[in-house]
């Protein structure tokens, strides 16, 4: 399973790695990927015109560790 984490979006982002936590047989990988990037028509949504912010990359895979899932490394 891949999830991309956006900028500002790390309640969504804990919405669904619980679910997966869940919902996916607990032997099944879980890449959580920072590989956002604004482009183009981006800039017109300030929410996300940035892209994802280091931290907000880390606090992703944090939330993921304690939900239980299996992350995968590229």
């Amino acid at each position: 399973m891949r999830h991309l984490v956006m900028p500002g979006g790390l309640d969504e982002t804990r919405e669904i790695l619980q679910f997966l936590a869940r919902e996916v047989p607990p032997h099944t990988f879980v890449n959580v990927i920072p590989q956002y990037r604004p482009k183009r028509l981006a800039s017109r949504y300030p929410a996300i015109a940035q892209p994802l912010a280091p931290r907000e990359f880390r606090q992703a895979a944090k939330i993921a560790g304690k939900e239980g899932l299996r992350l995968a490394r590229d």
